[in-house]
């Protein structure tokens, strides 16, 4: 089992997911292919942010953090730019701070799996974190549709 699903899979646990959907979810996501497993579980973790986002100029700046992420991932799985332009959204009211936070370590799960394997785990821990603290049921979703 690839790192980010059993690091996925506990921290669900420990937020509180329904363990039967939990382990059906995880066994679905295992007999994908991981990589594509992988990007669908990114991907959904963009798509869940961009619909939680209220209305407003900071969701907009978000969206585009959103856009930025997925050409990343896509590419060269740098986000500097991304954390560059995210930490102007730290003084704004929840949730955004925490929303404006999920872009990038959507890129930097790209970037373990794919250079750092050992930390791949960590990685997508704090995603889940970030994604959580932004709408509970987010992370579970994602990983629903990480199983296809």
């Amino acid at each position: 089992m690839r790192a980010w699903v059993s690091a996925t899979a506990q921290r669900l646990a420990f937020l509180g997911a329904d363990p039967l959907a939990l382990l059906d979810a995880v066994d679905a996501v295992v007999s994908r292919d991981p990589d594509a497993a992988l990007r669908a579980f990114l991907d959904a973790c963009l798509d869940l942010l961009d619909e939680a986002l209220p209305p407003g100029d900071a969701s907009a700046a978000i969206m585009a953090l959103s856009a930025m992420a997925r050409a990343e991932i896509a590419g060269a799985c740098d986000d500097r730019a991304i954390l560059a332009r995210e930490e102007s959204l730290m003084d704004q009211p929840a949730p955004i701070p925490f929303a404006a936070t999920v872009p990038g370590r959507v890129v930097w799960l790209a970037a373990m799996a794919a250079r750092v394997p050992d930390q791949e785990g960590p990685a997508a821990v704090m995603l889940v974190n970030d994604l959580a603290a932004v709408g509970q049921d987010l992370p579970l979703r994602a990983f629903r549709k990480a199983a296809g």
